[in-house]
């Protein structure tokens, strides 16, 4: 089964950062970086609103608990918002080329 799983960040580079090394440890197969998105939101007592990124990968279900403990680690935020879901249908070929790219070469 397949997942997206989504993170906003502070800028459209740090989106692209993350996306950069999550793909390249193969712990997502695709990332879009989508930018800049108003959020407003609670934070320490107020509403807040502020320009952000949104990093959208794609990924296999279970490789979820990995890249959110990973984006996490690589995160600027205290608090980074980083949502999952899992995807209840897609093409053949995607679902198989997601499977290729996130399986690591043997070497």
């Amino acid at each position: 089964m397949l997942s997206i799983v989504y993170v906003t960040t502070d800028t459209v580079n740090q989106a692209q950062d993350l996306a950069h090394t999550v793909v390249s440890e193969r712990l997502a197969a695709a990332g879009n970086v989508l930018g800049p998105v108003a959020s407003v939101f609670w934070w320490e007592g107020a509403v807040r609103q502020a320009s952000e990124a949104a990093l959208i990968l794609k990924t296999r279900s279970e490789l979820v608990p990995e890249l959110i403990d990973r984006l996490q680690t690589l995160h600027s935020y205290l608090c980074p918002g980083i949502l999952s879901w899992n995807i209840h249908s897609t093409t053949p070929d995607y679902q198989d080329w997601v499977q290729k790219e996130t399986t690591p070469e043997e070497s």
